[in-house]
């Protein structure tokens, strides 16, 4: 049993040794929305990816073995990340040629954007004794909220790509003051919508028409809104927010004094809707003067992106563009990354006496 041990050690050692740290084969780095190219400006809760260039030369590629490997790390204002975090991120996937075979197996190394790219067995049979590799793989990532709203900076290496973020405009009616303003964030596998309105208050009282004011929220493409069982409507939190769109308690709940006329107030899989009677609203302008809602969703994984249109009587006179969240490349839209690569065959030279051999018999 030790004599068995010691030789499945000594395996093992082999094996590493014969691993090779290769050279850094990245040439370029572009940070933009993950599947957007020409989109580095945007909201901050997207899904933003790092698209990397890079090749080996013939002799570089044609040494390669199985198990050899290359390291890079993304570094910049990137949201921790773990198979426990409050978005849980596993970062598994391929470099792949366009008929999908596996050339480089890429991995997460540790919780903060470090990865390794493994040769695979692909170098093992070769298609030749020489050719070169080249190709683009990407990383998708998020940003954290708390992260600056400026100019953003992220590196690999020597090289840099800098992008830039886009506020939520809150939404204004033809009535003083009335507003709202719509955002997204990650909490595990779900995309959360929340919606902030503020109501116009005059004299301690709602001035509002007699039909009170309503939100909905579509989704348009790439996403479902999933209810929330033990919320009575549906959403994941209801309550009212003071003029700094903080939660304020002091008025009681929403939903506790049965503001919602029955059925008006729901969410299903198309939709998050809420419609409360406006009048029964804490008459205290200088404390709950609106109110907050938000339900949970699930991206498709299948598409580019998920997008949801607001719509209500808290809108533009004139007509909203969708609001459109970048989807990862992960499962159910969240990050992970891809890659692709292609083999370039090199012919050797043909010798001198080759080529007089070859030119002989075509005379023939």
């Amino acid at each position: 049993m030790l004599l068995r041990s010691l030789l499945f050690a000594s395996l093992q050692i082999s094996a590493a040794l014969a691993q090779t740290a290769l050279t850094s084969p990245i040439t370029s780095l572009e940070v933009h929305i993950a599947r957007k190219p020409t989109v580095k400006k945007a909201f901050q809760w997207n899904t933003w990816e790092a698209e990397m260039g890079f090749a080996f030369d013939n002799v570089t590629a044609s040494a390669i073995q199985s198990g050899d490997y290359f390291d890079f790390t993304i570094k910049g204002p990137l949201a921790p990340y773990s198979e426990s975090s409050e978005v849980p991120l596993t970062y598994d996937f391929y470099i792949e040629t366009d008929n999908k075979e596996q050339l480089f197996h890429v991995t997460a190394t540790d919780d903060n954007h470090s990865f390794r790219a493994t040769a695979t067995d692909f170098f093992d049979s070769p298609p030749g004794e020489t050719f070169n590799l080249a190709g683009t793989f990407s990383v998708d990532f998020l940003i954290p909220a708390s992260a600056p709203l400026v100019d953003s900076v992220f590196t690999v290496g020597p090289f840099k790509s800098t992008i830039s973020f886009i506020l939520p405009t809150p939404l204004t009616t033809q009535a003083k003051g009335e507003k709202v303003k719509v955002q997204m964030t990650r909490k595990g596998t779900y995309l959360i919508a929340e919606i902030f309105s503020l109501v116009y208050q005059s004299a301690g009282q709602p001035a509002l028409p007699k039909d009170g004011r309503f939100n909905r929220l579509q989704a348009t493409s790439g996403a479902t809104f999933e209810r929330e069982p033990s919320h009575p409507w549906g959403f994941v939190d209801a309550y009212y927010i003071d003029v700094n769109l903080k939660r304020y308690d002091g008025a009681g709940s929403p939903i506790d004094a049965d503001f919602a006329p029955p059925g008006n107030s729901f969410v299903n899989a198309s939709e998050m809707y809420s419609h409360l009677d406006w009048y029964k609203m804490p008459a205290n302008p200088s404390k709950a003067v609106g109110l907050y809602v938000s339900a949970r969703s699930k991206m498709s994984g299948s598409d580019d992106s998920s997008c949801f249109y607001y719509t209500g009587n808290y809108r533009y006179v004139f007509s909203l563009s969708p609001i459109c969240v970048a989807q990862g490349r992960g499962a159910e839209g969240l990050p992970n990354g891809e890659g692709l690569i292609a083999v370039d065959v090199v012919v050797p030279l043909a010798t001198s006496s080759e080529v007089t051999t070859s030119s002989a018999e075509a005379n023939f």
